[in-house]
């Protein structure tokens, strides 16, 4: 078996702790029938894209809840899956505030509860088949848990006005970010994927071996430039001195990641200094600046070259990405459909959420997630 190693926004293989083929092979019983153990066993046939009626987003989440045990309120990453992933449901989540407020805001009191008293990190669960006995497991990463739950947190403050919830947890906000996102920086301005004092624990039947690692992954960092915008600006609107100190961080993390680029193409991570060439990490890293808008040069017109850049990578290395799932994937990758409609691409973007509804048992939760902020952006579902 070909390892490939999973997260959907991460991983070459010095990172990756959860095998893909475990994730495929447990989400494929969204649709009936799929087994959901850990095997080796063979990945399921991928459906050809086609439109299937019925596909409800909201049920589809709301499917993923977790209703009993200390973590009800929490999200699974697949249906049978029994595995709670915070980044995942954090990337989830982010555009269904405006449908489901109160749990939003359930789970990321869920969360806040949940991250260490020390050093404000997370740790992955996993469930042994059973809700009320929950194993803490490796985090894939330290740095993008952190930055995409500031941006949940500041859009649920943007979208609902609930300032109340905000100030009540902006201490503990405030050390997520500067926590897992300032202590970590590196001169280049990239932020590493772990603290150094990150030893999480692990399980010989449930969790992945943990690896410590100081490299700075290209994606997570447009991740975490867009998380700390998000909190800067949330900080901002509450007039918080503190919003200039979490601008500047961002404002370093784009010269970093800058930095990793040749003028048309990114590498994948400060460890690396050529093109990774498949799909993931490295052409799907090509678009990661635009997904989360990382301003590349003061002149607009400049860094709109290279968004183009990435897109047309994208295009002319995976073409059918719309259209078909990758081999190597495991599920479409709505992100990118997402980065189409931002750019106005409606038939790719199209494409791909027809694709997500003809395979249906790939829908864990990041990927509902995108789909949703495709239908947001004004792109609506079609045969």
């Amino acid at each position: 078996m070909e390892v490939k190693f999973l997260h959907p926004l991460h991983g070459i293989p010095s990172k990756g702790l959860v095998l893909l083929t475990a994730l495929v092979l447990t989400v494929a019983g969204c649709g009936g029938g799929g087994d959901s153990s850990e095997s080796t066993a063979a990945t399921p046939t991928i459906k050809a894209a086609q439109a299937k009626s019925g596909f409800d987003i909201l049920a589809n989440l709301d499917a993923l809840k977790i209703t009993t045990g200390p973590f009800a309120g929490a999200y699974q990453v697949g249906v049978g899956s029994n595995w709670l992933n915070w980044y995942f449901a954090n990337i989830g989540l982010f555009a269904f505030i405006n449908d489901r407020p109160n749990e939003v805001r359930t789970y990321m009191d869920l969360y806040i509860r949940n991250v260490s008293p020390t050093n404000y990190t997370i740790n992955d669960i996993k469930f042994g088949g059973d809700l009320n006995s929950p194993i803490q497991c490796p985090a894939d990463s330290n740095d993008s848990y952190a930055s995409t739950f500031l941006s949940l947190a500041s859009e649920y403050m943007r979208v609902t006005g609930d300032v109340e919830w905000f100030r009540r947890n902006l201490p503990t906000l405030k050390s997520i970010a500067y926590a897992n996102l300032a202590v970590p920086q590196k001169p280049s301005g990239l932020i590493s994927v772990f603290r150094q004092d990150y030893t999480p624990p692990t399980h010989p039947t449930y969790c992945a071996s943990f690896t410590p690692s100081s490299i700075a992954y290209t994606e997570d960092n447009t991740e975490n430039y867009r998380g700390l915008v998000d909190f800067s600006n949330a900080l901002k609107a509450l007039g918080d001195a503190d919003s200039s100190y979490y601008n500047q961080l961002a404002i370093s993390v784009a010269a970093g990641i800058k930095g990793r680029s040749d003028g048309s193409t990114f590498s994948v991570a400060d460890s690396i200094n050529t093109i990774n060439p498949d799909f993931y990490p490295g052409t799907v890293t090509q678009v990661f600046t635009q997904l989360y808008e990382v301003p590349l040069s003061a002149d607009t017109v400049t860094t709109q070259s290279q968004y183009d850049n990435g897109y047309a990578y994208l295009n002319a290395h995976a073409p059918t990405w719309s259209t078909q799932i990758d081999p190597g994937a495991g599920y479409p990758w709505m992100l990118l459909g997402y980065v189409a409609a931002k750019r106005g691409d409606t038939a790719r973007a199209q494409q791909q959420m027809a694709l997500l509804r003809a395979n249906s048992g790939k829908a864990i939760i990041n990927e509902i997630g995108f789909y949703k902020r495709i239908l947001n952006a004004g792109v609506r579902e079609v045969s």
